[in-house]
């Protein structure tokens, strides 16, 4: 299975890709990764000004990208969670 991607680098890649079209300055995202005990923790940076586009009206967009990549890494055995700059 020589050409396979690790799962948590693409999910890692779709949650980059969503963020980049849900904002103005698509170039400021970034998401890493930190892979815990039981739990992968996708960190998003961007500049301030981009924050309100990725939480959106009362948290929908942040609440809904939680719930695609929950249910993107759970169909690996991968529980996942999303963390914003405050």
């Amino acid at each position: 299975m020589g050409g396979e991607k690790d799962p948590r680098e693409h999910a890692k890649e779709i949650l980059e890709n969503i963020l980049k079209n849900l904002v103005d300055n698509p170039e400021s995202i970034q998401v890493t990764y930190r892979v815990g005990e039981r739990t992968t923790v996708f960190q998003v940076q961007c500049e301030k000004g981009n924050l309100g586009q990725i939480i959106g009206a009362k948290g929908k967009h942040i609440d809904s990208l939680r719930t695609i990549m929950l249910a993107i890494t759970a169909r690996q055995g991968i529980r996942s969670i999303i963390e914003i700059p405050e």
